[in-house]
């Protein structure tokens, strides 16, 4: 199991349907250009918040600038490469779990958290809730 809670084995399955074809409580299992930000949130819900938040403690926008620079607008295209690939510059990332289009989508939207920023926090501000097992 990687960090983010899914599983090394079903990440071929996830790279070929998509990961939020396999998600529940998901609106929608399929991108189009009417949701495709709703869905690069839901892409980023699922697999980056275990670590990273849009703007908050390890902000993913702030990762990118930092890498990219603040002059100009985050470029999409970087964006996808490097998440394609980050699994090999940085040793502790897992791949990125799903199809071309959530690869798509999420960079759309961590571009649009860049241009408006809104903030989704991770379980590392909001805390998770774990209810008590009595045995």
């Amino acid at each position: 199991m990687y960090g983010n809670g899914l599983l090394v084995e079903e990440y071929p399955l996830y790279r070929q349907t998509g990961l939020l074809k396999h998600t529940p409580y998901v609106a929608f299992s399929e991108i189009t250009e009417e949701n495709k930000l709703a869905a690069g949130e839901a892409v980023f819900s699922i697999a980056c918040t275990r670590c990273h938040t849009s703007h908050g403690i390890s902000s993913v926008v702030r990762k990118f600038e930092r890498m990219y620079g603040t002059e100009n607008p985050l470029n999409e295209e970087a964006m996808k490469i490097y998440m394609q690939n980050m699994h090999n510059v940085r040793y502790y990332m897992p791949p990125f779990p799903g199809n071309d289009a959530e690869l798509d989508a999420l960079a759309a939207w961590i571009t649009e958290q860049q241009k408006y920023p809104r903030k989704l926090e991770g379980p590392q501000i909001k805390g998770v809730d774990v209810k008590e097992i009595k045995y």
